[in-house]
């Protein structure tokens, strides 16, 4: 009697060395919820294999500054990318001022209708015009195709550009 049995070969691997990029970014967000200067809820975060991206607005230079801190400090994070923009508040009449929400919107429908992006790899964030781009993509022709499609559009009056390639 035959028994074709398929064995998967696992690799064992030391469990410092290697801490799963969803378990990172978990207990980033645990440990921003335990300081009260810093309003979780207003910093994404992002983490692939073991870069954590930080986006999202503070008041202050200090809460995004010790959100990087934080962040640093949790076991597994190999390197922080802080793109947490601070708010300037700013009065602006109503036309010089188009909707942050209006800007995303064309932002996202430019990057979906362009086929060598994956838009769900760009993540979006528009503060008076300003805009933050972060994630990671395939390419560095990505990272510079996105770029330009967002300093194109209507209303956009900056671009930080944060992706990485994986």
């Amino acid at each position: 009697v035959q028994n074709n049995i398929a064995v998967k070969v696992v690799k064992q691997e030391d469990p410092d060395e290697y801490i799963d990029d969803h378990y990172i970014t978990a207990k980033v967000k645990v440990a921003f919820a335990s300081y009260p200067t810093i309003r979780a809820l207003d910093i994404k975060v992002e983490t692939f294999k073991g870069v954590v991206q930080l986006r999202g607005t503070v008041d202050t230079q200090e809460q995004a500054q010790k959100a990087g801190e934080i962040a640093a400090g949790v076991k597994g994070v190999k390197s922080v990318q802080n793109n947490i923009i601070v708010k300037v508040v700013k009065q602006e009449s109503p036309e010089e001022y188009i909707d942050d929400s209006v800007i995303s919107a064309k932002i996202r429908a430019a990057l979906v209708a362009e086929p060598t992006i994956s838009a769900s790899d760009v993540k979006v964030e528009v503060y008076r015009g300003v805009v933050q781009l972060s994630g990671f993509v395939d390419t560095a022709e990505q990272v510079q195709k996105t770029g330009e499609i967002v300093a194109g559009i209507n209303g956009v009056k900056s671009v930080n550009n944060n992706i990485l390639v994986k």
